[in-house]
């Protein structure tokens, strides 16, 4: 009975003991719990850190200039933009103090592998300022000493040791890949830098609050349904951007009636600077985008009046002189010769551009009779409509685009009826029927002629890396071919192709 009770007294005691500590872990939990600060949101939908927000509005104040403000608000939340280690750290590279920057890197990571590569872009700064200060002695005791015992980017470190043998400095700066050295290219560097240490909370990107805001911007400016490349300078933070309806293709300032017979498809290059546009004359015609100066004596507000080109036969490269168009003092179209040509082609202003860039312009239209031109107009008022009308009513000196013929491609057997740009704008595919034909844009030059298909080619779609496109065709097939002219992958459809396209990494 006494060995019992003790049994019992025992288990009692431990018991005992089990509840006070698990009072004490639970007291202690609670205690952690609510030492752990909270995280203040701020915003609208609450989806704003406060101490983020805080650290980036210091640091746009710094970089404003407005460094007393900065430092004030820094006291009075409590909140410091970055480390004072990581601030003189910046400073110190933007300096030039290699060794004072290399210094203070322990401070900002602890992983041995970033600290290399940290390393390696402080003193492959230093080695290329050496080398563009002429210092060769200087630079290659770095290369030496420093560079090569990191162990790191060996590829890259071949490629810093020949410059050693660049003659110059622009030679250096074009095989160095960079922004010519100097203290203009150390923040370049210093973001390098922090995309290494991956450590925003210890160093801010820099000019951080900018990209959010003009992400946002950007944002605006992609979900409007009216904007069409006009320039963002009514872009605003105080609202949000909406354009209207105005805002679309409204004037008509030129009319090109080059071609002999209906126009079927015309199609601007990606850059904005050159059009195309495709006949059932079995011709395309190769424009570009330039300034032009209305004369004085055309009233106000007509559209200036459309060059006339004179037709020229394929075999020669001067306009034929029994053209039935009227003769003007605008230059014939110079004609693309098809096959190869056995001497150079050449015209006076072949794909130049005037001094001033006019707007781009990504609207055209497609008619059965002369291709008209339509230019985008900015949002307007009353007043500012009539002060423009003053304006063009005492002075005709207005810069507006318009397009220029620069040659033509001939040689289809039938009407063109599709045309489309290489991503890269250096080449052109024009379909005629069944055949789609190949074009140097530069020379106008008939690299090749695919046949693959047996009915018409109703489309194409080039694949990113301008080496190869798709084709598709009423004969239900789809063909990948490559620019040298070999078929890559053909798929069979169970119905016609009537257009493509495809996304802009290729995948699909």
């Amino acid at each position: 009975m006494v060995g019992a009770s003790d049994h019992l007294s025992t288990v009692a005691m431990n018991q005992q003991q089990k509840d006070i500590i698990t009072t004490q872990n639970g007291v202690g939990q609670q205690m952690q719990q609510h030492q752990q600060p909270t995280i203040a949101k701020v915003g609208p939908k609450q989806l704003i850190n406060q101490h983020e927000y805080l650290r980036l509005i210091e640091q746009a104040l710094y970089k404003l200039g407005y460094d007393a403000v900065a430092r004030q608000l820094e006291q009075e939340s409590g909140i410091q933009m970055q480390p004072h280690y990581a601030t003189q750290f910046q400073q110190l590279l933007l300096a030039g103090d290699w060794e004072g920057t290399l210094n203070l890197l322990p401070t900002l990571t602890a992983d041995e592998e970033v600290s290399k590569d940290v390393k390696f872009l402080v003193l492959q700064q230093k080695y290329l300022e050496a080398l563009e200060a002429g210092d060769s002695e200087g630079a290659l005791t770095c290369l030496r000493m420093e560079l090569a015992p990191l162990g790191v980017h060996q590829l890259q470190l071949h490629c810093l040791a020949g410059l050693l043998l660049c003659p110059g400095t622009p030679d250096l700066a074009q095989r160095a890949g960079w922004l010519g050295g100097g203290a203009g290219h150390r923040g370049h560097v210093m973001s390098r830098i922090q995309e290494a240490l991956q450590a925003p909370g210890v160093m801010l990107p820099d000019a951080r609050l900018e990209v959010l805001l003009e992400q946002a911007l950007t944002a605006q400016v992609n979900r409007c349904p009216f904007h069409n490349g006009m320039p963002e300078t009514s872009l605003s933070l105080l609202t949000d951007y909406q354009a209207g309806a105005e805002s679309l293709p409204s004037k008509c300032v030129q009319v090109l009636d080059a071609h002999s017979d209906e126009v079927w498809h015309v199609v601007f290059s990606h850059s904005g600077t050159m059009l195309a546009s495709a006949s059932k004359d079995k011709t395309v015609i190769l424009w570009s985008v330039r300034s032009h100066t209305p004369s004085s004596s055309r009233p106000a507000g007509q559209p200036p009046h459309p060059p006339s080109f004179r037709a020229s036969p394929p075999s020669s490269l001067h306009p034929s002189s029994s053209s039935s168009l009227p003769s003007t003092s605008h230059p014939p179209i110079p004609p693309f010769s098809c096959a190869p040509p056995t001497h150079a082609f050449t015209t006076s202003s072949t794909f130049t551009h005037a001094p001033v860039p006019p707007p781009p312009l990504p609207a055209s239209a497609v008619s059965t009779g002369p291709t008209p031109l339509w230019t985008l107009r900015p949002p307007q008022s009353a007043q500012q409509q009539q002060q423009q009308q003053r304006q063009s009513s005492s002075s005709s000196d207005v810069l507006v685009p318009v397009l220029q013929a620069e040659g033509v491609l001939r040689g289809h057997d039938q009407p063109v009826a599709f045309v489309t740009w290489s991503p890269d704008d250096q080449l052109l595919l024009t379909v005629s029927d069944e055949v789609v034909r190949l074009w140097q844009v530069s020379t106008g030059r008939l690299l090749h002629t695919f046949t693959h298909h047996r009915e018409a080619v109703s489309c194409c779609a080039w694949m990113p890396d301008s080496k190869s496109f798709l084709s598709g065709s009423v004969d239900k097939t789809i063909i990948m071919s490559d620019v040298k002219g070999h078929e890559l992958q053909r798929w069979k459809r169970p119905y016609r192709v009537q257009d493509m396209a495809g996304t802009h990494n290729g995948a699909l």
